[in-house]
């Protein structure tokens, strides 16, 4: 999916989770820039968690912010990578 690359600078340049999601979800495609952003909070990566897109639910699964509830969600994923990155991470964090 391609991003808009003046958006995709906007967002690697956002400083917080609140600015974040304003802006990236205001274009298609910038929630994969998202689900990668350090400042991604954990209210902001559970909302992702539930993308249609499976590369935005992988960067959740891969993401150091994401809560546990949110890995156990996505350890159920359709998406056999998705499932077996969530279920790593659970563990790691254990």
């Amino acid at each position: 999916m391609f991003i808009d690359p003046e958006l995709e600078k906007k967002i690697l340049k956002c400083t917080n989770s609140t600015e974040l999601a304003k802006l990236g979800f205001s274009a298609p495609g910038a929630e994969r820039a998202m689900a990668t952003h350090q400042y991604a909070d954990q209210k902001l990566l559970a909302r992702l968690a539930t993308h249609g897109d499976k590369y935005v639910r992988l960067n959740v699964a891969r993401h150091e912010n994401t809560d546990e509830q949110t890995l156990k969600i996505l350890a159920r994923d359709r998406e056999v990578i998705i499932r077996e990155i969530a279920r790593q991470s659970l563990i790691l964090r254990r």
